[in-house]
């Protein structure tokens, strides 16, 4: 799949020192991080209220986050050094900007989110199974491991240490998402 989009959505792919080739690898990568972790996001959100569990729901907002390392990735290779300080400056700041708003509904989610999990812990309620869950949970897995070998080679093609990074926040996310799926199936247990 990596092949593929690298051949149909970078022209002259081969030519890594080129300042728009890889301006295009960041753009394809950023694309491709956002859209998959918007994906993941909805899914595990209807997952986890479907089945009252929040830390599914909290596994989803952690995928909303992560199109920031998806959109740092899409702007950082996206700017090109030839382009006049002050207009990346202004570039700059307007993605900070952006980042401080969505820093700020995370936060938000993350604080409703500690309110729900605190209440169901004071009031526990049972969760609904639903294999639904699971096979969120495990796709959202083998995409997670894809965004990880996906973001390092196209890192390792251009050398570029953003991409690296990249790599390495979906890694953790296959972690994370591991830890939710193991937590949910000693939730539910054997019957």
């Amino acid at each position: 799949m990596t092949n593929f989009l690298i051949k149909h959505f970078i022209p002259n792919a081969s030519d890594v020192k080129s300042p728009a080739v890889r301006q295009r690898y960041g753009v394809v990568s950023g694309v491709v991080g956002i859209l998959c972790n918007a994906l993941l996001c909805t899914a595990k959100i209807a997952a986890g209220l479907l089945t009252g569990a929040v830390s599914i729901v909290a596994d989803g907002i952690n995928n909303l986050s992560d199109g920031a390392p998806a959109s740092s990735a899409f702007w950082a290779l996206r700017w090109p050094a030839s382009l006049p300080t002050t207009s990346i400056r202004s570039a700059t700041q307007n993605r900070v900007c952006g980042r401080l708003i969505v820093s700020f509904i995370i936060v938000l989610m993350g604080v409703e989110l500690a309110k729900t999990s605190l209440d169901k812990i004071f009031h526990p309620e049972e969760i609904s199974f639903s294999w639904i869950t699971p096979a969120v949970l495990g796709i959202s897995i083998l995409v997670k491991l894809w965004m990880c070998f996906f973001n390092r080679k196209m890192g390792d093609k251009i050398d570029s240490a953003v991409l690296r990074a990249t790599a390495m926040d979906s890694l953790s996310d296959v972690a994370a998402t591991s830890a939710v799926l193991a937590g949910l199936s000693s939730a539910i247990g054997p019957e």
